[in-house]
């Protein structure tokens, strides 16, 4: 079992949002939605940053002690500030996609 789904399982087995066990997730009370969402969040943000981090021997950035962001090296930034224009144009492209997409 995965940790996500053993989040969702234990979101269900709380007392407190049993009663909605039939219901979608967007009927449980906001406090239930948001606790569960940042849960979640936290254990994604975790597994891909740890994930990349080692896949690129942590040669592109570094993840600060209490996991909540990144720095990236001196190298990587000058990188991406060398390409922005063109990472500019690529992700206006894929919104322009997107918008077409779901027009």
């Amino acid at each position: 079992m995965t940790r996500i789904e053993r989040l969702l399982l234990n979101f269900y087995e709380n007392p407190e949002n049993k009663k909605y066990l039939i219901f979608p997730f967007s009927c449980q009370n906001t406090i239930s939605q948001n606790k569960f969402i940042k849960q979640v969040v936290s254990l994604i943000k975790k597994d891909v940053l740890d994930a990349f981090h080692k896949d690129t021997k942590g040669k592109l950035f570094s993840i600060d002690s209490s996991n909540s962001g990144i720095t990236f090296t001196d190298d990587t930034y000058r990188a991406l500030c060398n390409k922005k224009s063109i990472y500019t144009a690529q992700n206006l492209n894929e919104w322009i996609k997107y918008i077409e997409k779901i027009n």
